[in-house]
């Protein structure tokens, strides 16, 4: 959600919801934690465009060039969408800043959102053991092919 924005530069924060994300690990996947510090964390993102071409290039940042990801037919979404864009969808804009941000400040901006995703200001309990892998949900809305 944005925070605060001018034509050249946007601060934002990310809330995220947790729950249903898990990795194998030691012949399991690890259960979310019950608080909403962990299972929801908050990410402070900032963004600008640059004041010339030379400050920040657009296709190739740190010697890495960029490509366009290869979609993955395997991830269920809407017809004509795709699990993620096949070209560059932030033209000129550059991440300045992107990083976890505990503060009460920026987990105020996620409180309704986690309310009407939790039911609560804490995440609910797992509905599955250790043993079972996360559903992996259909992507929505995806972006246009």
């Amino acid at each position: 959600m944005v925070v605060d924005q001018s034509d050249r530069r946007i601060n934002a924060v990310v809330c995220l919801d947790t729950t249903g994300v898990s990795n194998y690990r030691d012949g399991g996947y690890p259960l979310h934690q019950q608080d909403a510090l962990s299972a929801g964390p908050v990410y402070r993102v900032s963004a600008e465009i640059p004041d010339t071409d030379s400050d920040f290039p657009t296709t190739e940042r740190r010697g890495v060039e960029l490509t366009a990801p290869t979609p993955d037919e395997s991830l269920a979404g809407p017809p004509g969408r795709d699990p993620r864009p096949s070209g560059n969808v932030f033209g000129d804009w550059q991440i300045t800043e992107f990083k976890m941000d505990a503060t009460r400040a920026a987990r105020g901006h996620c409180d309704a959102w986690r309310e009407q995703r939790w039911g609560g200001p804490t995440p609910p309990p797992p509905t599955r053991t250790e043993l079972e892998p996360p559903t992996v949900e259909p992507f929505y809305p995806g972006w246009e092919n």
